[in-house]
């Protein structure tokens, strides 16, 4: 009887390569009933090298393998009632995104696994838990059967070696087979589980209609070096303040060419950095706050007093002449400041919100030698005395620009 998967199966077991590693992956069911939940699939990846016949000082090495760049993933099929198979295909919100094969679920670039494997002969890796990709969460439905299949991959980074060497393997003329064909069956018991959703966020992103005549304009924008981001690596963003003049009227230019010093902890509060990713049943764009978000006390303990003029930048105080600009750069990384679970494919936005300094005066660092403030002393907070700033104005920055970054 032909096999239903043969079609499927990239790599075969006849192409192996004689005189290499002899790599097998199996796939087994955690259990065959299995309800779904969005960060695992209830199946686990155990990785085999097998000894090897010829045993040889390189053979007997460790067998180092690296992922990066391998289009490697597993395939997952639903069971249907004549008795074949049918792939999973699975929604696609964004038109712009580059459709994945109906039948792929998870890439291995998106499972929770190190890009390098070390094998050494005759062992077994620990096993490893697959999730289930954001858009292929809603393609499963309870009560039916599904058939999971490793296609294989062809590894070209693989070397025998010490493993306590730093650097890692080169791309190899002729890759290491990893032979597909192994599968697994699971059936989804229950209902389905709604899909974790962000939260919208609150309050709103401040606008520029939101200035307050007589205060400092200051504008943020955010530039990024590249626009692709694998989630288990940072995203590497800078961000910039330009401070242009004080405001007037609206629709009035900036004017008052004097310099102003400000505390820049209000940029650097939880929050003010946000990331967008698109809800599931209307594509619209909304703020993604992991888990509901935390926050910390910043109550008035232990408070006491920082020299503006002395202190400087240390204590997160800097100064601007009109058309001045201030940078830094940060690393996002997922959990922390980005979604813990994109699909591959998926378009994120990221963007500073806004906020409203809680201190800030004119003249520069030097002007300020003299000028003392009250802040707390637990995880820092906002400023305690002067309690409304001198009485200046309300110094608002609108929100930035949004940045733009695909899922790999």
């Amino acid at each position: 009887m032909e096999d239903p998967f043969s079609q499927y199966i990239k790599i075969p077991e006849p192409h192996r390569r004689p005189n290499a590693p002899i790599i097998t992956i199996s796939l087994r069911a955690a259990d065959p009933r299995y309800v779904l939940n969005p960060t695992s699939l209830g199946v686990r990846i155990h990785t085999h090298r097998a000894s090897d016949q010829k045993s040889s000082k390189e053979q007997d090495q460790p067998c180092i393998l690296d992922w990066t760049g391998v289009e490697a993933g597993l395939l997952l099929f639903r069971h249907l009632p004549t008795g074949k198979y049918e792939p999973v295909t699975f929604e696609h919100i964004d038109s712009s995104t580059k459709p994945q094969p109906p039948h792929h679920l998870l890439g291995f670039s998106q499972l929770n696994i190190p890009d390098r494997w070390v094998l050494a002969p005759g062992n077994t890796t620990a096993p490893v838990h697959p999730r289930i990709e954001r858009h292929a969460y809603h393609g499963l439905q309870p009560g039916e059967r599904y058939e999971i299949l490793w296609p294989g991959a062809e590894i070209p980074r693989w070397a025998l070696r010490d493993v306590r060497e730093a650097t890692a393997p080169e791309p190899k003329a002729v890759p290491l087979v990893v032979p597909g064909g192994a599968r697994c069956s699971f059936m989804l018991e229950g209902e389905r589980e709604p899909a974790p959703m962000p939260r919208a966020w609150s309050p709103p992103p401040l606008e520029q209609t939101d200035r307050v005549p007589g205060a400092p304009v200051l504008t943020v924008e955010l530039k990024a070096t590249t626009s692709h981001w694998n989630p288990r690596k940072y995203f590497p963003i800078t961000w910039t303040i330009t401070y242009h003049g004080t405001a007037g009227r609206e629709d009035d230019p900036p004017d008052n060419p004097r310099p102003i010093t400000f505390r820049a902890y209000n940029f650097r509060t939880y929050g003010t950095f946000r990331a967008y990713r698109q809800r599931y049943e209307d594509g619209e764009w909304e703020s993604y706050d992991e888990d509901g978000g935390y926050t910390f006390p910043s109550g008035p303990d232990d408070p006491h007093q920082v020299n503006v003029g002395k202190e400087r930048e240390k204590a997160g105080f800097i100064s601007l002449r009109p058309g001045q600009t201030y940078s830094r750069s940060v690393h996002l990384y997922s959990q922390d400041d980005l979604p813990r679970h994109p699909a591959t494919g998926e378009i994120l936005r990221y963007r500073f919100k806004g906020c409203v300094l809680d201190w800030w005066d004119w003249g520069t660092l030097d002007n300020h030698v003299d000028t003392v403030v009250t802040v707390p002393g637990f995880l820092g907070g906002e400023v305690l005395e002067p309690s409304d700033n001198g009485g200046r104005a309300r110094a608002v920055v609108p929100a930035s620009n949004l940045v733009e970054l695909t899922v790999v």
